[in-house]
């Protein structure tokens, strides 16, 4: 939807009107921004902005609500950087509105298709369903939010030099090693405790809000670590991450908060929320970006900054929207309940930061070793494989709800096998589209300085395919509740993924990173396809498993050795990986059909 009306006001619209912007009719006026675009008519700032309030209004009036205060925020500050009349910004407001409650209302009319399934008498919800419906909706939230961060590469690349964004990227990096062991990966213990109806849910609620508060408290004399994590600019500048101490702490104490509140609201049931509260917390960071970059040239902290007040205001909107305050009680806390979430979360401590370490000890690597242009480089072809990543967290967050139910063991393995193989062969298309677009995709994402940055995505993106069934493995885990066994194949994995960069990127630079990264995800989903059997024997079909990957790698050496009719293989390959792995998501489309 925002795709459309993006189309409408900027593409259709501007050029057949050909409005001139009023600082250029009106010599005397002085435009506080100068934006790319020369037409004025209509406002397409104002166009989105109120299109996305109409549809949060639609599903929650609370939230719209807010969001067309910001919405209006956002139409006055076009009119007080004299970069738009005020019928351009009318205009705007008018069409944005219509064709948000025009998407609102077809996304109801889908969402209801696949997710309103009310139980009958005598029998249960079709559980292929209840996934679908809810992949459906986390996708809007998820991939939405994600695509609309990733088209803003290109602004963030041309707004900080590649040192900047290098230092920028690792502040990121370093505070999502730190948010598992401050909030103790409490958020995922809400999730999975919180969806069981034999627990008190202002209980796991109460307690997940205290135990990062804890966790916060007691982090805070160990500041002086950050001073570990140096970097190298390509000017022979040295620094380290400890004078951006304050903005690390804070960035954590934000993100823990509002991912314990979010986790929360899944467990309640409110899919549709968790979707809109991700396209919301994108919109909020996108404007304040542009805000902080363009206008205060705030650079790496306006960069950090606009993740931190969207993270805050997020919370602060939940709590008011889905009413979290009445799930607070701090008098007597269930102790049992506690040590029972703590047992399940505090193995994902280590899990999650060697998860973590696995993507990020490639640019910790690069920037000591090389330096944090080239950091900076890897980060952003980096962004390419998060695509196929973001499938496996669209989906992850939908089957961490489906995954818990009352069938037998036989039901739960064929479940598991059905959803895991079909699960594969989308992940592994993707992941043959992202080979063979990696030249296209840096061009689109990034400034001309950064496109050396496609050699890396071949290989980033295979990895990422095998990082995608790893995560589905280890759902196995999740739901037997033994996370130990998960923290132990993602340590084997990182033990593997720091070896080869330390032997490999001296030798090889990113490309080195990019083979570490590779094999490392290889050797995770291996170990946990094995390891897992014991507690649920997934059936992977081996046999198209296998010619899968050998058609990626073929593909992938000749992306990088780039022969005569290149783009014809590259065609011919992807052609053949869809057409060797449709075959199975037609038959679990049919099945899904017939069961319902």
């Amino acid at each position: 939807a925002r795709r459309r009306v993006f189309l409408l006001g900027n593409v259709f619209l501007k050029n057949l009107v050909m409005r001139p912007r009023p600082f250029v009719t009106h010599t005397d006026l002085t435009a506080l921004l100068v934006p790319e675009d020369p037409w004025s008519f209509p406002s397409g700032h104002t166009l989105s902005s109120f299109a996305a309030a109409s549809a949060l209004y639609f599903f929650h009036h609370k939230t719209g609500f807010l969001a067309f205060l910001l919405a209006a925020a956002i139409a006055f500050s076009r009119l007080y950087a004299s970069v738009h009349y005020p019928t351009d910004v009318l205009t705007g407001a008018v069409i944005g509105v219509l064709c948000g409650i025009i998407a609102a209302w077809l996304t109801d009319r889908v969402t209801d298709q696949c997710h309103t399934l009310r139980l009958r008498k005598g029998q249960k919800m079709n559980q292929y369903k209840r996934l679908l419906g809810n992949t459906f909706i986390f996708a809007i939230g998820t991939f939405s939010s994600k695509i609309l961060v990733i088209l803003m590469l290109r602004f963030y690349t041309g707004m900080m030099t590649q040192d900047e964004m290098g230092v920028a990227d690792l502040i990121i990096k370093t505070t999502s090693i730190l948010y598992p062991v401050v909030s103790l990966s409490i958020g995922q213990a809400v999730i999975r405790y919180g969806l069981e109806r034999k627990y008190y849910k202002r209980s796991v609620f109460t307690i997940a809000l205290v135990t990062v508060l804890c966790g916060f408290i007691i982090a805070l004399p160990f500041h002086p670590l950050l001073s570990l994590i140096h970097y190298n600019t390509s000017a022979g500048v040295t620094g380290s991450l400890l004078e951006y101490q304050w903005i690390i702490y804070l960035y954590v104490l934000t993100s823990c908060t509002q991912n314990v509140c979010s986790q929360f609201i899944r467990a309640l049931g409110h899919v549709r929320l968790y979707a809109i509260d991700g396209i919301f917390r994108t919109f909020v960071t996108i404007m304040l970006n542009i805000l902080y970059l363009k206008v205060f040239r705030w650079n790496i902290l306006g960069y950090v900054f606009s993740i931190i007040c969207s993270d805050a205001l997020s919370t602060v909107c939940l709590f008011i929207i889905a009413g979290l305050w009445k799930y607070v009680k701090l008098k007597r806390l269930d102790t049992h309940l506690w040590r029972g979430m703590l047992a399940y979360s505090l193995p994902l401590v280590p899990d999650a930061i060697l998860v973590y370490i696995i993507g990020f000890s490639d640019q910790v690597f690069l920037a000591s070793m090389q330096d944090t242009a080239v950091s900076a480089i890897y980060s952003i072809a980096y962004r390419v494989p998060t695509l196929i990543a973001l499938v496996a967290s669209i989906f992850v967050d939908a089957w961490q709800i489906s995954m818990v139910n009352n069938n037998t063991k036989e039901e739960q393995i064929t479940f598991f096998s059905n959803v895991g193989n079909t699960y594969s062969s989308i992940v592994f298309i993707i992941a043959s589209g992202g080979v063979m677009c990696a030249k296209l995709a840096m061009t689109v994402l990034a400034v001309p300085s950064y496109y050396i940055g496609w050699t890396f995505i071949p290989i980033l993106a295979v990895g990422a395919g095998f990082n995608c069934l790893s995560s589905f493995q280890k759902s196995v885990y999740l739901l037997e509740k033994k996370t130990v066994a998960s923290f132990l194949s993602t340590a084997f994995s990182a033990v593997i993924n720091i070896g080869l960069n330390a032997l490999l990127i001296p030798r090889m630079g990113g490309t080195g990173a990019a083979l570490a990264t590779l094999i490392s995800y290889v050797a995770l989903f291996l170990y946990r396809a094995i390891d897992s059997r014991r507690f649920m024997p997934v059936r992977w079909k081996v046999p198209r498993l296998t010619l899968t990957v050998i058609l990626l790698a073929v593909q992938s050496v000749l992306m990088l050795l780039e022969p005569p009719l290149w783009l014809v293989w590259q065609i011919a390959l992807f052609g053949a990986v869809a057409a060797l792995n449709s075959r199975e998501m037609l038959l679990s489309v049919k099945k899904l059909l017939h069961r319902a």
